[in-house]
């Protein structure tokens, strides 16, 4: 059999959203990421990523967080998938 390589040419935009919040004097912790990403040259092909994530403190520096991370494309590569979600849910030991 033959190798053969596909070159494909293109210029993506990217726009996300990122932040933190404190609730009830910081005994639940949200934080939530998302991004947005744009063929400039066709517009059907786009991407989103993003996601969110709990945590609550239960000693210093010690967490049980679970988070929740998405991801759709709208134009599929070989071998990809088109869409997948994660859901986690553990300790943490550190800052959040």
């Amino acid at each position: 059999g033959s190798d053969s390589v596909t070159v494909v040419h293109t210029a993506i935009s990217n726009v996300g959203w990122t932040g933190s919040h404190n609730f009830y004097k910081g005994k639940l912790l949200l934080v939530h990421n998302f991004k947005w990403s744009q063929d400039l040259l066709l517009a059907a092909n786009y991407k989103f990523d993003g996601g969110f994530t709990l945590a609550v403190p239960i000693i210093k520096k010690l967490m049980v967080k679970t988070s929740i991370i998405g991801s759709y494309q709208n134009i599929v590569p070989v071998a990809k998938k088109q869409a997948d979600l994660i859901w986690t849910i553990g300790f943490a030991w550190g800052n959040f």
